[in-house]
Order: structure tokens, then sequence, then C-alpha cells
């Protein structure tokens, strides 16, 4: 059903699932999967409603954090749950730095900027730390750019440096097209650069 895109189907086949016992493997794909549809279908509360608790079973290990981070950090922050939710994204952050990997910890801490609302300096200051740790060319170079470009813009960057980070970041459709499905990034710190 998701792949349909009807997160309504795919909730309602995720809950038949849970009817039964499932191996704990099973288990957690089942629960991200449920998670997302969750999201897509503005409806952050449906593992509430069968009795599981998300933030319980899917910070369990690394791996099952940094799959899920962003969309259980938003579930949570839906319903109200800002720490806890900034909490998650602070665990996935901390876990990708000590991996290397700074393309998953970049898409977490512009996500984490964005809910925790920092002003924009403590914005800039935060993600210069990926200037140049990341391929300028690549998905989080775009990331990167942007980002810049639009908290420079909101601290006094010159229209000239502001408008060469913004042309860079959308040089080619890529980052578009891979953040058409993360509206919350693509809304509150992308398309900023476009108006």
């Amino acid at each position: 059903a998701m792949a349909h895109a009807d997160p309504g189907a795919a909730i309602a086949y995720l809950r038949r699932a849970f009817v039964e016992p499932v191996p704990r493997h099973e288990r957690t794909a089942l629960l991200r999967e449920l998670l997302r549809a969750s999201i897509l279908a503005a409806d952050p509360t449906v593992a509430d409603e069968l009795g599981v608790d998300l933030l319980a079973e899917l910070v369990v290990d690394p791996e099952t954090l940094q799959t899920s981070a962003d969309d259980l950090a938003m579930a949570l922050w839906y319903t109200g749950r800002t720490q806890e939710a900034l909490s998650v994204l602070d665990r996935a952050l901390s876990a990708a730095m000590a991996r290397g990997d700074h393309d998953g910890a970049l898409r977490i801490e512009v996500r984490r900027i964005a809910l925790s609302l920092v002003p924009p300096t403590e914005a800039l200051r935060r993600l210069k730390v990926f200037d140049g740790q990341v391929a300028p060319d690549s998905f989080a170079g775009g990331v990167v750019d942007a980002s810049l470009a639009w908290y420079g813009s909101l601290t006094g960057w010159s229209a000239s440096r502001t408008s060469e980070r913004g042309r860079r970041a959308f040089s080619d459709e890529r980052l578009i097209r891979a953040l058409q499905h993360d509206e919350f990034v693509l809304t509150t710190q992308v398309l900023g650069l476009l108006y």
C-alpha cells in the first residue's frame, strides 16, 4: 500500500499484522513501516492506539535508531513530546558522527535545528561543521549549501554570497527530488530560498 502512496491502507494492513505475535526482527521492520505510514497519513498516534511504545522499541540499537530517527522524532514532535524528539535526534546525531557518517549526521542536524528553533546564528554555527565534510556535488553538499544560504540570508550574508550557495544547491533537481518525501525539511529550510 505504501508503494502505491496510500498510507491509510498501509496502516490498516500493519494494524492487522500486530494482531498476531511477530518475531522481533520482523516486528522492528513492521514498526518502522507503521511509523512511516502514520507520518505520511498525518496520524502519529497510530502506534499508541496499538499499545506500542515506539520510543522504547526503536532506539534499542544504533542501527535501528539511525533508520528510525527522522520519523520517530517527527511523531514525537507532532504529539507534543518535543524534548523526547530532540533527544532521539541527539542520540542519532552522535551515533552518525561516531561512525563518520557525515551525510547522515547532516540530515539529522538539519531536522534538529528546525525542530528546536535555534536562532539563525546558532544554526549557521552548527551547519558550518559539515561544510567541507561532505562532497560539494552530493545530496549532502546540496543540503549544506541550501541550509547555509537560508540561514546566511537571515544573518546578514551578502546577496551574492547567499545566491552563490543557493545556486550551487539547486544546480540540478537532485535536492528537491531527494527531499520530496521529507516535506518538513523541504519546507522549513530549502523552499525558503525560493521565496
